[in-house]
């Protein structure tokens, strides 16, 4: 630190903001075929500081990207809760037909 402010680590972001847009470009193939689950966040290296002027219009680009797969996904799930919450309940045949029948399994 350098009177009071973060240094910046152009080698470190140039690294993270490489390894951000191969993640995000994993997620978007794990999302197109279909396997939501495997969509994780990204989780940049420690101690970057801020982001160099050189690499703030890339941190931008991505941070977009990765706000729209954000809400792709949390469409994706909330589409999949309502088509879910329309299927009809399943009940079970004999459930309600008659009294409770208990087991003694003791003897």
């Amino acid at each position: 630190m350098r009177g009071g402010r973060p240094r910046m680590n152009r080698d470190g972001w140039e690294a993270a903001l490489e390894g951000l847009a191969d993640h995000l470009a994993a997620q978007r193939r794990s999302l197109a075929a279909g396997h939501p689950e495997e969509v994780t966040a990204y989780v940049p290296p420690p101690n970057l500081g801020p982001v160099p002027a050189q690499f703030r219009r890339r941190f931008d680009g991505l941070r977009s990207e990765s706000l729209a797969l954000q809400a792709e996904v949390t469409s994706r799930r909330d589409e999949l809760g309502r088509r879910l919450a329309a299927l009809p309940r399943r009940r079970d045949k004999d459930a309600g037909s008659g009294p409770s029948r208990y087991i003694d399994v003791s003897a």
